[in-house]
Formats: structure tokens, sequence, C-alpha cells
């Protein structure tokens, strides 16, 4: 090789090495790199720059994380069709004051790391405003610092109180806290059944959820002076609950409450059966389930589960109902998580007008005041320092002859607890 073409090999070489790394740069900020807020360039998804993310002249993202093929899969999907049909409906009335709304959805398996990932995603790559739901509890509190970061609305899909407690600014919750629901659940047993001398034993999942139930209960007990026999934890996606059975029926307890899912809650009842105990048995809304039937079989009969959502034959269940037939989709209490938040973010959404940001959303948020909405029987109502709506709950009882959960108690607050 000539001397004289040395030069220009080094300065090729030296263009080629800075035109990869200026490459590599640009994908690095498309992916959202941390340290760097995707509100702070204030894009949106058409890329125009000074506008917020997610909001153009005609359309609003809004995103959801779901759990498609992960333990809560069955009601993941039921979720995803209730976001999907509130927003149909929306967009075939003209839209969010003009602007239609398009959806994003990712799969989290209910996984913190992989809901951490795909909120990543929906964020920086598809540019969403808005999270009209996250599933899981864990889940969730895995991007709360994400969501406050970079502005994001995000609706759980749970009712853990960590999810308003500490407050968050971009964070709000609709469905009953499950700390209320199992305070509810005391207050059941007592005055709509009027057990006199309750003996309460609690099987929980030992997790967020399964703790703030126990938490409940454990309130809800203090304040009205009884004593809790019995406590058994078991581990998330548990495939036996003798043990925990059988310590249950040893304590005594003649009242059960179920701090966790429709499948444990079906498992409980089964072996509890096989050993001849028959306590009076209620969980969390979680519970409330037709996976219950399958489980269980004939030894679900009679168990009482806590709810917020509406249930067929309740004024907010038919406009629901009659929302859901136009897209041939029939609600039940799964599919009424979505819709609901749906609908709410909605309500937010109108109240702001053309000029919408995270902020005014929030605002707008925090200023609904005993507002109703299809598919919820409490009256919503947040405010500056209260990111969770309500604090009530009835009580349903399964019916396995018929195949059907039946009204057991009304809607209200535990009357032992102050409002949290």
């Amino acid at each position: 090789m000539s001397n004289h073409r040395k030069p220009m090999i080094v300065i090729l070489a030296l263009l080629l090495v800075l035109a990869l790394v200026a490459c590599g740069q640009q994908q690095q900020e498309a992916a959202g790199p941390k340290g760097e807020s995707a509100t702070s360039k204030e894009e949106t998804a058409a890329g125009g720059v000074g506008e917020v993310r997610g909001v153009t002249g005609d359309t609003i993202r809004i995103g959801a994380i779901l759990d498609f093929t992960g333990p809560y899969k069955s009601a993941g999907v039921l979720m995803r069709s209730g976001i999907e049909t509130y927003f149909k409906y929306v967009n075939d009335h003209g839209g969010i004051n003009g602007r239609k709304v398009v959806t994003f959805f990712e799969d989290n398996q209910s996984n913190p790391p992989t809901s951490l990932a795909a909120a990543n995603k929906l964020i920086f790559n598809d540019k969403v405003f808005a999270l009209a739901g996250v599933h899981g509890s864990a889940a969730f509190a895995a991007i709360y610092d994400l969501v406050e970061k970079e502005k994001v609305i995000s609706f759980s899909l749970g009712h853990a109180t960590q999810d308003f407690e500490p407050l968050k600014k971009m964070v709000f919750q609709v469905p009953t806290p499950y700390y209320h629901q199992a305070a509810r659940i005391v207050d059941f047993f007592i005055d709509d059944l009027g057990i006199k001398e309750p003996k309460i034993g609690v099987i929980y999942q030992d997790d967020a959820m399964g703790m703030d139930a126990l938490k409940g209960v454990e309130a809800e007990a203090k304040a009205r002076d009884i004593e809790i026999v019995a406590k058994e934890p078991y581990q998330r996606g548990a495939t036996d609950l003798s043990t925990q059975v059988l310590n249950l029926k040893r304590s005594g307890a003649e009242q059960v409450i179920v701090g966790g899912i429709f499948t444990q809650a079906g498992m409980f009842l089964k072996e509890a059966q096989k050993v001849n105990y028959k306590p009076a048995t209620a969980g969390i809304s979680p519970t409330l389930n037709e996976v219950v039937f399958d489980v269980a079989g004939e030894a679900a009969d009679g168990f009482y589960a806590a709810n917020c959502f509406s249930m067929p034959d309740d004024e907010t269940y038919v406009q629901a109902e009659e929302i859901a037939k136009k897209y041939n989709v029939e609600p039940n209490p799964h599919f009424l998580y979505g819709f609901v938040n749906a609908a709410v973010l909605t309500e937010a959404l109108e109240a702001v007008g053309d000029e919408i940001t995270p902020e005014k959303v929030a605002a707008a948020l925090e200023k609904l005041n005993k507002v109703t909405v299809p598919g919820f029987v409490p009256s919503i109502t947040f405010g500056p320092d209260k990111h969770f709506a309500t604090g009530a709950s009835g009580l349903f009882k399964l019916d396995y002859a018929q195949k059907k959960w039946v009204p057991a108690a009304p809607y209200k607050e535990p009357v032992g607890l102050q409002k949290k």
C-alpha cells in the first residue's frame, strides 16, 4: 500500500466510527434512555415539537399494561375488552372533544420487570398520553417512579393502598381498595349475617394484595373489639392449601376471609369440603369470578365476595350492558374494570377541553365529586389529597345451582374505619 493512501483510509475509518456512534445515540433516544424525560422534548406521536406527548389535533394515544399470558390472563383479556369497548363507543360518538382515541396494549404477565419494559415501550416508543390500566399490584408499583417522572396519568386495575399511599400526582385508583373491602366483610359477618360473637380467620396471598386485605381485617376487628383467631398466608400461585385449611379448622375459625384471587378461593372451598370444614367464607373482589365454580364445584355454593362494580339488574350495569352490546360484548366484573377506568379517564379528558396536559387532567380528576359512570355502583370522588375513588363495597353470594352471583348486602363504607 502506498504511503499517500494511508491518511485517506484513516480519515474514512474515523468517519465510519462517528457515524456508528451517532446512529447508536439516535436509537437510545428513541427508546427513552435513563435520565432523559420523554415529556421534556414535548414530542407527539407525529413527531411535532412544542406539543404534548400522545396528543395531536385529531387523536389521543392511550395505553394499558395487562396480563395476557400470566397467572391472571383470563382477567387481563376481559379488562382489555372493557377498555377497547368504551373507547370504541367514545370514538363512535365523536371522540373526546373531537379527538379519536387510539389504544395500545402490552402484556406484562403480572411481572414487575416485564411491566417496566412495557411502560418504557408505551411511553417512549408508542408515545401514549395516559395508561388506562396497569394490571397487578407489584407490577404497577414497579413503574410508579417512571410514570411520575414522565407525567403519565395512570390508572390502577387493582385495589392496593400503595397506589395512593403515599400520594402520587399521576396515579389514580377507581376500584374500592382491598383494605376497605376486607373491613366491609368483617361488618358483613356481624351486621348483615347477624353473627354476634364472630371467630374470624384470614387466609391471604403473601403479597401487597393479601397484606392489604389482612390489614383491613385487623383494623376493622380492632375497631369493633373482635379477635382474629388465625392468619394463614400462602404464596402467589399456590396449588396446595391443605395445610392452611387444617390450621384454620384447628383454630376454631367459624368465619374465613380470603385475601386472594378466584383460583385459591376455589381451592380453599374444595379443600375445606374434603375435611368437613364449613365456615362462612367471603373473599375480596378478585374472588368474584366464574372460575370459582370450576375449581370448587358444589363446594362453592354459598361463598360470598365483595364487589364495587355493577352486577346484573343494577341500573349502572344496564347502562354498561347497552354500550357493550353495541359491540357484541357481554359485560362481566373483569370487563368492567377496564370499561370503568376508561369512562373515568374520559370524564376528566372531556372536562379539560382542547388544551390537554397531564397536569390539567390530574387536576380535573381531583375535581370529580360524586360522579357516576356506567358499570360502577359507588359514586366517584377524588381530591388533591385523595387519589382513590371510594371506600364502599357490597357483598354477593354464589348460587351454584343457578351458576350466578346474587346480592347479599348493600354497598357501604366500613363502619369501624375512618375513611382512608
